[in-house]
């Protein structure tokens, strides 16, 4: 993956993954989400379904100062061995607000503290397949007008799931939609001069 631009601690916690067995995450989508949230110029994003981290970390490293991102996750294991090892060396930690329980759960809680309307960015990594449209409802209340929300392919688990969802936003005029397929789409964004 020559042309992805991946921080060495994200690559660190990759490789680690990697040695585990667990799954790991696509750089390149990775790389994609983090274009799409300095796009938006957006200052707080939501992880849902985090597994290692490495989502989260990436949302972290690409918000500005000030900026916050909440990452959800049913298990205390992947987040206290993300948060151990590789939260603690990012300097973006400050950043970062670790939540653990089940998916929608924390969104109906986050709707219900006021977070409604407020997400800039939005991104289902992983989770409840047959609920996948569930997440969306509950990413539209929590996202601003003009927010993003991303699905990735481990949230839709396989075709068919994944074909329904699509029909179904289709559909649904409170989305406009782009469905990406893998390595078809480049994206450019000009940065400054350091």
């Amino acid at each position: 993956m020559e042309y992805v631009n991946e921080s060495t601690i994200l690559k660190e916690l990759r490789e680690s993954v990697s040695k585990e067995n667990k799954e790991e995450n696509n750089p390149a989508q990775e790389q994609f989400v983090r274009m799409l949230i300095k796009i938006s110029g957006g200052k707080k994003c939501l992880v849902v379904g985090k597994q290692t981290g490495y989502s989260v970390l990436s949302a972290a490293q690409s918000l500005p100062e000030g900026g916050q991102v909440f990452g959800v996750d049913f298990h205390q294991e992947y987040v206290d061995e993300a948060y151990k090892e590789f939260f603690e060396k990012s300097k973006v930690q400050d950043k970062i607000k670790t939540i653990i329980g089940n998916h929608l759960d924390v969104m109906d809680e986050l709707t219900r503290d006021h977070h409604d309307e407020t997400f800039d960015v939005i991104y289902l990594v992983n989770g409840d397949v047959l609920q996948c449209a569930n997440y969306v409802e509950r990413a539209y209340v929590l996202s601003k007008f003009n927010g993003v929300v991303v699905i990735g392919k481990n949230m839709t688990g396989d075709k068919a799931v994944l074909d329904k969802l699509h029909k179904q936003l289709k559909g649904d005029s409170r989305f406009d939609m782009s469905v990406l397929e893998s390595g078809s789409l480049t994206v450019l964004r000009k940065v400054s001069p350091q």
